[in-house]
């Protein structure tokens, strides 16, 4: 039979620490019988906030005397921050760094409760899983996010007060705001002056060195591109500058390190070469009712491409140009309920035109992103006010490189604006009141400001008091109030300078009665003087309006759709901002109902293409050398 195990001691052996003050006391010398057991309990009581080690050793007359178990712990708070600091280094002002994370651990064996998150400075902003309170042994996370205010160090304190015994919980916040880089922007065009047709390269060069980001070109303030800088440079070629007079300017958006940046305006002529009329119309065919045209460079071949929405068959049509005049068949992409017109524009700012679709059946806007290759993405749609008409305006309308949308609304009296997002989505940017129905946007820099205006007519066809309203932007998003010229009958808007004194005119196809079209030239203040009026073709129902350089003279003309008579009438400038008379008509097709302008075959005269919603066609008019 075994004999017997005496214990003679149970000591803990280790530092006089947490673990040793809460050893076991010694016991008398016992003695266990063969299979027998005993338990031995121990309690730790940590006296540090740090790691502990020792050791419980059991003395008996067994051959492996003694034996040992270590014994180890670390003493934590009840609840606790990990890390108790953060660093986010050199951060330049206004923009903020990565966020960084603070993990809260609860210890405790109750929840914790009323817990407040707080930073000592606005700079630091954080947000939290944490809630109110935290269930026992459990954890939260707490995100702080820098962006530095000033210059030079800029250091906080997170700061957690809840229900433990070592409330408030704190971690030191350090970071260093650094001054922005403010580059400078020069931009160059070649070849200036140019000829209207052939291309124009548009360059700005930031300097110094090192920046990236986008840059947006700018007509006036109608924008033309937006493109990548590579190697401090951004370059747009473009045969799509009409002949006259142009103001060209670069906006760099800024980065990380480097400020936001505008060039020096550059004016650029173009010359149109003399021409006197069109050849007779080529019909393209396109969807079913087709109401408006625009011009791009779809595929960036450079040539020009036309677009055209389909107001019976809820599509818009893309017909390529072959460079020569012609064009290939027309493609179609689905579009909202009864498009009205189409505009190109590149919204996302990847270089490659997009098309906006006003839509009047459906109450919104569609936008089909550019492949840049003569295709286009599925439409996003983005909705407007009730029955919106007539074209869409395009520009900057806050001062941040991206493109804008203006839609007059017509059961409403209102214009819509769409603020860009610069990626091709659009955000809300209120409604703006006008006296009644309104039918159409143009855009333009009526006052001289550098700010996007509108101008937008307002009729109620066959009554008195109809107007074209201004509303001046105030560069941030907004417009001021609308202020009223009348004319007779307005039906849409385009803006030119007829007179060439570097102040932007107005004219307005008036609908119906008189058959005429009105004239109002700008003071450059924002104001206009009162509508002249120029006789077109009697009983035509002038539908819509294009501006260009028609007889090769350099001074604004205007071509205008005559519905009801089938034909388009010209009014050639007299470069004074009159207008000779009678004006000259040229067969187009039934019911013209919109008119783009172009160089098509790249002759360097100006060529029309017109909407032809009575036959499903655009008819192409291609304009005849002059010979003085």
């Amino acid at each position: 039979m075994a004999a017997g195990l005496s214990c003679t001691a149970i000591p803990n052996r280790g530092p006089t620490n947490g673990l040793a003050s809460a050893r076991s006391p010694l016991r008398a010398t016992a003695t266990y019988a063969p299979g027998a057991k005993c338990t031995i309990s121990l309690k730790f009581t940590p006296s540090m906030l740090a790691a502990e080690t020792a050791s419980l050793t059991v003395a008996n007359n067994a051959a492996n005397s003694p034996q040992t178990v270590a014994l180890t712990g670390t003493g934590v708070l009840p609840v606790e921050l990990s890390p108790t600091s953060l660093s986010f280094g050199n951060v330049y002002e206004s923009v903020s760094r990565a966020a960084k994370t603070v993990t809260m651990t609860n210890y405790q064996k109750v929840t914790l409760t009323d817990i407040v998150v707080g930073t000592t400075s606005t700079d630091y902003t954080q947000t939290n899983t944490c809630g109110t309170s935290i269930a026992a042994g459990k954890k939260c996370t707490i995100t702080v996010t820098f962006t530095p205010s000033k210059i030079g160090t800029d250091d906080a304190t997170l700061s957690i007060t809840d229900s433990a015994s070592n409330s408030p919980q704190t971690a030191a916040l350090t970071g260093t705001g650094l001054a922005l880089v403010t580059p400078t922007l020069t931009l160059a065009a070649s070849p200036n002056p140019a000829t209207l047709g052939h291309a124009v390269k548009l360059t700005a060069t930031l300097s110094p060195s090192g920046a990236t980001g986008k840059v947006t070109f700018y007509d006036g303030t109608t924008v033309l591109e937006i493109g990548p800088l590579s190697a401090s440079r951004a370059a747009l070629t473009t045969k799509l500058l009409s002949s006259g007079t142009h103001s060209l300017k670069a906006y760099y958006w800024g980065d990380a390190t480097h400020d936001a940046s505008v060039s020096a305006a550059v004016t650029e002529t173009v010359n149109a070469l003399p021409q006197n009329g069109f050849q007779p119309a080529v019909s393209y065919v396109t969807g079913n009712t087709p109401t408006w045209v625009a011009t791009g460079d779809f595929n960036r071949d450079g040539k020009t491409d036309l677009a055209a929405t389909n107001y019976g068959d809820n599509t818009v049509s893309v017909l390529l140009g072959n460079g020569n005049g012609t064009f290939q068949a027309a493609v179609t992409y689905p579009v909202g309920t009864s498009p009205a017109s189409v505009v190109a524009a590149d919204v996302n700012g990847d270089g490659k035109p997009d098309l906006v679709v006003l839509n009047m059946g459906s109450n919104n806007v569609s936008v089909l992103l550019g492949n840049g290759d003569g295709t286009f993405q599925a439409a996003v749609n983005y909705p407007v006010g009730n029955s919106p008409f007539g074209s869409v305006g395009v520009g900057d309308f806050n001062g941040d490189g991206s493109v804008g949308l203006a839609v007059a609304t017509d059961f409403d009296n209102t214009v819509s604006i769409l603020l860009g997002n610069g990626d091709g989505t659009f955000r809300s940017g209120g409604t703006y009141g006008v006296p009644q129905h309104s039918h159409d946007v143009a855009v333009g820099d009526f006052n001289g400001d550098g700010k996007v205006d509108l101008a937008v007519p307002s009729t109620l066809y066959y009554y008195s008091n109809n107007y074209v309203s201004i509303l001046l932007g105030n560069g941030d998003g907004t417009f001021q109030q609308a202020v009223n010229y009348g004319a007779p009958n307005p039906h849409n808007v385009v803006v030119g300078n007829f007179n060439l004194n570097g102040k932007l005119d107005l004219a307005l196809p008036n609908w119906e009665s008189p058959n005429s079209t009105s004239v109002l030239l700008g003071n450059g203040d924002g104001t206009f003087q009162g509508h002249v009026d120029y006789s077109t073709a009697a009983g035509g129902n002038l539908a819509c309006i294009a501006v260009g350089d028609f007889n090769g003279d350099g001074t604004p003309d205007l071509a205008i759709c005559n519905d009801n008579t089938s034909d388009i009438s010209v009014l050639i400038g007299n470069g004074d901002g009159t207008f000779q008379q009678p004006s000259v008509t040229y067969v187009a097709g039934s019911n013209p109902s919109s008119i783009a302008v172009g160089d098509f075959n790249g002759d360097g005269v100006t060529d029309l293409a017109v909407a032809i919603s009575g036959s499903n066609t655009i008819s192409i008019l291609l304009g005849v050398p002059h010979k003085k």
